[in-house]
């Protein structure tokens, strides 16, 4: 199967006297953070206070949780539901775009590898997992840290937003998520076509979760987790 792919030019970096501007790609206005516009959460009664659509999105993110079998025990679950929203709100994410990756890489299962070595919920290798653990001052410790779903997440979404800084293109960023910085400077280089696969997938999945609803009631989960016990 041919992948689609898509001639991207070299992104624009823009230098002001107040510091470092990107363009972001979803929004026509500048940041001097650079950070992602959060998207208006849809609850009714738009009076709500920022805290309260914050909840909201908690629950949320603990909804769409509830559809995967991940390997990790009820309470455990709620708690990385809490981790992701948090974290994603930090690095200016929506904790969808985060969910929307997740399930792109692993869907949700604790435990997955690839073939190349990848580990855990946002399928990082070993040694980008270390430096950036490093960068986080992370203590790398024990067999695989990789499968411990907070480290896995963290360094993952700062991964992200490293990227993100990088090429200054959500696009691109979720693209050298997947193949590698490398190659993807090696493409803007040369003018070469960029792969979008992968991107693509993941910011329609990205849009489809923004459409969900909270619902009222969260059914409990009752899941096992094949080959390893829960953690």
């Amino acid at each position: 199967m041919i992948q689609k792919t898509k001639k991207y030019v070299k992104p624009c970096f823009l230098t002001m006297s107040l510091g470092f501007f990107l363009l972001h790609p979803f929004s026509a206005e500048f940041s001097q953070t650079a950070s992602l516009p959060l998207h208006s959460y849809s609850v009714k009664g738009s009076t709500e206070s920022p805290e309260a659509l914050f909840k909201a999105r908690e629950k949320k993110v603990l909804q769409i949780l509830s559809n995967f079998k991940t390997g990790l025990r009820p309470q455990k679950k709620r708690a990385l539901a809490i981790f992701i929203n948090e974290e994603s709100h930090r690095y200016g994410f929506d904790p969808e775009l985060i969910i929307a990756i997740i399930s792109t890489e692993s869907s949700f299962y604790n435990w997955s590898t690839s073939p190349k070595g990848a580990v855990g919920l946002m399928q990082i290798i070993p040694t980008t997992g270390k430096e950036l653990a490093e960068t986080n001052n992370i203590v790398w410790k024990g067999e695989d840290p990789l499968l411990d779903p907070f480290v896995n997440i963290k360094l993952g979404i700062h991964y992200l937003w490293d990227l993100y800084l990088k090429f200054g293109d959500l696009s691109l960023a979720l693209t050298a998520y997947n193949y590698g910085p490398s190659a993807v400077v090696r493409w803007l280089e040369s003018g070469e076509e960029i792969p979008t696969k992968y991107s693509e997938k993941v910011l329609k999945r990205y849009e489809e979760l923004l459409t969900i609803e909270v619902e009222e009631k969260i059914e409990p989960e009752k899941e096992s987790s094949p080959g390893f016990p829960p953690v």
